[in-house]
């Protein structure tokens, strides 16, 4: 009888009856059975003897249950057990269960009834990384690409170090090698979504989401086979974004710090050059607005003392290209605007022994 065995042993002896309770119910299709035998099991506190069977019998409870609401295929039920409190320890395994079955029948609009809600209600659970995948997904069969993306910034926020989930997280160290892996190709995915999304609409938001990204990536991976590729968009990104100070230092970088490819540094070297003609301009068209002269302020000055060193620095690396030629033509072009004649002539002499194009020889 019952009453006879241990306390502990009375305990597991009711949670194996609760067991098989379940099973019948879900053979039986008796869905509310499932679930209230599976929140048995699922209870928190008992006192057991096995722990690797209890382990066993809690995983099966997560998967009569979550196949239990997929088969159930109701909304409102399926809602009302994910944010019932006694199972809120185990919802999102539930959750992943759940959608992974409706993911594998390619019932995407359920997936996206239930999955953002899920992601809301759990955003610190273990399964976080595999249900922002299945949302995604079903965002991308459905052609909701935005959604998508956004979907997968959920994911690719928790890389950084100092991200809550992490936190949470810190203990299960296969659970972080797991994210680790899911939210570095996130970020290749989000940064690149909107960077593309800058430069087809020039919002400097996209580019700023993107520079965070690729931010993201270079802290978590500063080694990476392509992480130069992120440092040179990041760079373009403060570019667009009227950063000036900060592409400049990313494009000086890419040059001098780090063991740039040849094709790498020959972008940095021209953008670096049209970042510090920007600047140039807008301290120029600054101290005119202000009724004075430019060659007079230090700041201007100093800044088209700097476009001239990078112009002189790409020239010299790359002389006999076109673009070498363009470049020395906007160095004559910001000194004469400066009155610095003696340097504008100096930039037109070296544009004539450098055959310039007839186009060129123009301007």
């Amino acid at each position: 009888a019952m009453s006879n065995v241990s306390v502990a042993n009375k305990e597991f002896e009711e949670l194996r009856l609760h067991y098989r309770v379940a099973w019948a119910a879900y053979r039986s299709a008796e869905i509310n059975q499932v679930v209230t035998s599976g929140k048995k099991l699922l209870q928190p506190g008992v006192n057991l003897g096995s722990a690797v069977e209890y382990s066993n019998i809690t995983t099966d409870a997560i998967e009569l249950i979550g196949n239990a609401l997929f088969e159930n295929n109701d909304y409102n039920f399926t809602m009302k057990t994910l944010e019932d409190r006694s199972l809120n320890r185990y919802g999102a395994a539930i959750a992943y269960q759940t959608l992974n079955r409706y993911s594998a029948n390619e019932i995407h609009s359920e997936v996206l009834k239930v999955g953002p809600k899920v992601l809301k209600k759990f955003p610190l659970a273990k399964e976080l990384p595999e249900i922002v995948q299945i949302v995604a997904q079903s965002y991308d069969v459905s052609g909701r690409t935005h959604n998508k993306v956004e979907t997968m910034r959920l994911l690719a926020n928790l890389l950084p170090k100092n991200s809550l989930w992490r936190a949470h997280n810190d203990d299960d160290f296969e659970a972080i090698s797991n994210m680790e892996d899911k939210a570095k190709t996130a970020n290749i995915l989000v940064a690149s979504y909107f960077y593309e999304q800058g430069l087809n609409t020039g919002n400097t938001h996209h580019f700023a989401t993107a520079s965070s990204h690729y931010n993201n990536l270079l802290s978590y991976s500063a080694n990476d086979p392509s992480a130069n590729t992120w440092r040179l968009r990041t760079a373009h990104c403060n570019y667009f974004s009227g950063d000036l100070a900060a592409a400049d230092k990313g494009y000086s970088d890419l040059i001098e710090a780090y063991k740039s490819d040849e094709k790498t540094i020959q972008v940095a070297a021209y953008q670096l050059v049209l970042t510090r003609e920007k600047a140039w301009r807008e301290s120029f068209a600054k101290v005119v607005n202000a009724g004075d002269e430019p060659k007079k302020d230090p700041i201007t000055v100093a800044s088209v003392a700097r476009l001239e060193n990078a112009i002189d620095g790409y020239a010299a690396r790359y002389p006999n290209q076109s673009r070498a030629v363009d470049l020395m033509l906007v160095g004559a072009s910001s000194n004469r605007d400066m009155e610095r004649y003696d340097r504008a002539s100096k930039y037109w002499q070296k544009v004539l022994v450098s055959k310039p194009s007839a186009a060129q020889r123009t301007i």
